[in-house]
């Protein structure tokens, strides 16, 4: 099981406000796909729940417009999920762009 860590108190702001734009359904999809399966990827190809490696980041679709953009951080003792990105699609873009 993966911690979930917001990256700062920014971007924890963003995703909780991003996770309450949600249905109940939505919010519990997205926080047990990041808890037990971050790296997973939607084998049916649907848009939404989809899992991407964006360079060396990788990008949840909660939502046709919404993504959240995360690092994983494995050792031998810990397994983390780290919100580097919750928002919009365009704002995604620019963020991913910024961050290479």
């Amino acid at each position: 099981m993966y911690q979930i860590y917001a990256k700062n108190r920014s971007v924890e702001k963003d995703f909780e406000k991003l996770l309450n734009s949600l249905s109940e359904q939505q919010q519990r999809t997205m926080l047990t796909v990041l808890a037990t399966s971050p790296k997973a990827t939607q084998a049916s190809g649907l848009v939404l729940n989809k899992i991407e490696k964006r360079g060396r980041y990788w990008q949840y679709f909660p939502t046709g417009g919404d993504r959240v953009i995360y690092d994983i951080i494995e050792t031998k003792n810990t397994k983390q999920v780290l919100i580097l990105f919750a928002g919009n699609h365009d704002k995604a873009k620019i963020y991913l762009r910024e961050h290479r």
